[in-house]
């Protein structure tokens, strides 16, 4: 740029002088001075070229009055030949060059140096706006003709200085985004791929100094990912401009990983990498769809209906029906509709008033959110509605939050019903009625049976305080007053004054209601003087009642314990009886088995009391004969039956005896059953009657030898005394022996008698 700078001043250092010659042959052919043919076409040609150089162009004289002009002068600052040449060059364009710079460069520099180069003028002119030029000035003189000028080319550089400003400016801004991005940003080469600068951001995100970074490349620093061909992508880059590579890892100078997105600009030499860290926006997108989930959830769960619907329009902006988008689980239970999702109301309910539509129309157009109540005729249903707009205007859907309040106002139906009752119970009531403020005591209502009573009248009642009424002290009857508020207790005797100066004993029933947004005390009283009177006497005769009913206890307390030491009696006799034993109640279930009974039974009183005894006693004679002594109430059978064992030789022979029960007035109350093994005493019998009979034969046979021998004695006289001594002697032996067997019989009598 210089150098083209320095061609075209000599081209005007040259092209002045031709100037200046020109205008001195002009003066010579006004005087009529013959000129020379060649000169002229000199002048032509220098003419045509001072006309066609790009710069405004002035050659002044000595004074600073304008000889010339080039053309693109006048067409730059606006200016005709007539109103420039021959004027005084600060006085040019209504005193408009009248330019503090341009005195100093005229009046002050250039005479001392004849000649400067690019000096800078900025001057606001009234026609033309402001304007910066670079003026290059020579001083010039010629021998030959004898004058002295001044050529001044003048620069307009005011559209030049303008990009050069924003240049600045973008340069400034860029370098501004460069070192306060939260982007780390590196620049490399596209020849090699070296990093070249960094910015403060990639130092802290990476933890590398800037001096560790330049010069590497990205995967000395830990972007961890490849470029493929290099050549190949810088190539891609310069026709696309800018690449994106997403989510990728960077292991930082600690060793940390962080998640990126990495983009590549082209920069006509070198390349922009801005690395990005989106390590929180990954964890905040993990939050995110945690929370969504948690929405989703709780979408789900609330008892709320929750739907989400889009309004349809007619041509005139008018809602006529709206089109279920989304519905939660708890929609169908609130409305009664089925499988609404993606259906139009007027499908599900072609009678839905049209208000609805109209409320719902509204906030999709308007934004505005709206809580209401209202009532749905065809889902017979009333219903407390929050509705919003969702997303945006264009979308015309509309978010609604609402709950099924059918028996809410049902309720409050109800209550007013009952509020109407309550005030014609109360005004018309017999009972003394008082409403009273807990907070001080003032008697809020009363109704006129409280007016009889107390002697006031109901103004006067209400201009009271319950302290006033009651006889205690003050601070007892708030006292008293919160028990009632907190229901602690809802019943009070009290004395109360009435207007005629009277006192008398009242019970008070009161409890807290709300009234008004206000809980106060709703009492009713009742006048107890007489029966406190009544109670007064009764309370004498009590005390003597109680003292007889002392002494009596005190023999009820003697004979109880008399009966538990029978009933101990009972109970150690029953565990002691050998035998065993079973009560039965009149429907044949088990109430008593001692110990005995449970061992030969093989059962447990605790698997079979209040039982039947199909269940508690396997022997079919036993439970028969218990059933027969109680349908035929005789006083009871003896019997024996057998119980089974592992094989004959271990079967047990039971005798069992059983009784009915009778209560004091002669009622039968059950069965009494006691078992005996007689097992042994049957055998012992049977051995008896083998020993008897072994016995009897032992004693038939010396029988048989003494009768038979005395016999022989008797019948015959011609028995020799030798015979007759042997039979003797065989009679006696004989008998010996039966006194032996009879010695034995009486020994085994005595036995068995103790």
């Amino acid at each position: 740029m210089k150098d083209d700078n320095k061609t075209k001043k000599q081209l005007v250092s040259e092209l002045t002088e031709l100037r200046s010659q020109n205008a001195e042959l002009k003066k010579s052919i006004s005087r009529s001075i013959s000129v020379d043919p060649a000169v002229e076409e000199t002048l032509r040609y220098a003419e045509s070229i001072v006309e066609t150089v790009r710069e405004p162009l002035l050659v002044l004289d000595k004074e600073l009055k304008i000889i010339s002009a080039n053309r693109n002068f006048y067409r730059t600052f606006k200016t005709t030949p007539d109103e420039t040449i021959g004027s005084f060059i600060y006085d040019l364009g209504n005193k408009q060059w009248d330019i503090p710079k341009l005195r100093e460069l005229l009046e002050e520099i250039l005479p001392e140096k004849q000649e400067f180069d690019d000096f800078e003028v900025t001057h606001d002119f009234q026609s033309l706006g402001q304007k910066v030029m670079l003026i290059n000035a020579r001083q010039i003189y010629r021998k030959g003709i004898g004058t002295k000028m001044i050529l001044l080319a003048i620069e307009d550089i005011t559209e030049r200085k303008r990009v050069e400003d924003l240049l600045a400016e973008d340069e400034w801004r860029y370098r501004r985004v460069y070192e306060t991005a939260s982007d780390g940003i590196v620049l490399f080469d596209k020849l090699e791929g070296k990093i070249t600068h960094a910015n403060p951001a990639i130092e802290t995100m990476l933890g590398y100094t800037e001096k560790e970074i330049i010069g590497k490349k990205l995967q000395d620093i830990g972007v961890m990912f490849d470029l493929d061909d290099f050549k190949e992508t810088m190539q891609i880059l310069n026709e696309i401009g800018i690449t994106h590579y997403a989510d990728i890892p960077i292991k930082t100078k600690s060793g940390q990983h962080i998640d990126t997105d990495i983009y590549l600009a082209d920069r006509a030499k070198s390349v922009q990498c801005n690395v990005r860290d989106i390590s929180e926006r990954k964890r905040a997108q993990y939050e995110l769809s945690e929370s969504d989930k948690r929405y989703h959830m709780l979408f789900d769960a609330i008892d709320e209906g929750f739907c989400i619907i889009e309004v349809i329009f007619d041509e005139n902006e008018k809602p006529i029906d709206y089109r279920f988008l989304e519905i939660n689980p708890s929609f169908e239970n609130q409305t009664g509709l089925i499988d609404a999702r993606g259906k139009r109301m007027r499908e599900l309910a072609p009678k839905h008033e049209e208000h609805w539509f109209e409320i719902y129309g509204k906030i999709a157009l308007t934004g505005e959110p709206v809580r209401f109540v209202s009532h749905a005729g065809q889902l017979h249903r009333w219903y407390d509605v929050y509705a919003f707009r969702m997303g945006q205007p264009e979308d015309r859907q509309v978010a609604i939050l609402f709950n099924d309040i059918t028996e809410l106002k049902r309720t409050d139906e109800a209550l007013r019903e009952s509020e109407t009752r309550y005030r014609g119970l109360f005004e018309d009531n017999h009972a003394i009625m008082l409403l009273v403020d807990p907070d001080n005591g003032a008697i809020i209502d009363a109704n006129d049976a409280a007016s009889t009573y107390y002697g006031w009248s109901i103004e006067e009642l209400k201009r009271r305080r319950i302290d006033e009424i009651n006889t205690l002290k003050r601070e007892e009857v708030f006292a008293e007053m919160q028990l009632a508020l907190s229901e602690e207790r809802n019943y009070f005797f009290f004395r109360h004054r009435r207007a005629d100066g009277t006192i008398r004993d009242v019970e008070v029933y009161s409890g807290p209601i709300p009234l008004k947004g206000k809980t106060v005390l709703y009492s009713i009283v009742h006048d107890v003087t007489e029966r406190k009177r009544a109670e007064e006497e009764i309370r004498e005769y009590s005390e003597n009642l109680e003292r007889m009913v002392e002494e009596r206890m005190k023999e009820l307390n003697r004979a109880l314990y008399d009966s538990q030491e029978a009933r101990d009696r009972i109970d150690g006799i029953l565990k002691s009886v050998a035998d065993g034993l079973i009560v039965t109640d009149l429907h044949n279930r088990v109430i008593v088995m001692n110990r005995a009974a449970e061992d030969l039974l093989n059962v447990r009183l605790s698997d079979v009391i209040g039982r039947s005894i199909d269940y508690a006693i396997s022997d079919d004679t036993l439970r028969e004969r218990i059933r027969t002594t109680l349908d035929k109430k005789k006083p009871g059978y003896q019997f024996d039956f057998e119980l089974p064992g592992e094989d004959d030789a271990s079967a047990r022979i039971m005798r069992a005896r059983t009784s009915v029960i009778e209560n004091i007035d002669g009622k039968y109350t059950g069965i009494i059953t006691i078992i005996q093994d007689v097992t042994y005493e049957r055998e012992v019998d049977r051995m008896k009657t083998e020993f008897l009979s072994t016995a009897a034969h032992e004693l038939r046979s010396p029988l048989t030898s003494i009768e038979g021998f005395s016999e022989l004695l008797m019948s015959r006289d011609d028995i020799t005394d030798e015979e007759r001594g042997r039979f003797l002697s065989h009679i006696n032996r004989q008998s010996r022996n039966l006194a032996a067997i009879i010695s034995d019989l009486l020994d085994i009598s005595r036995i068995e008698s103790g």
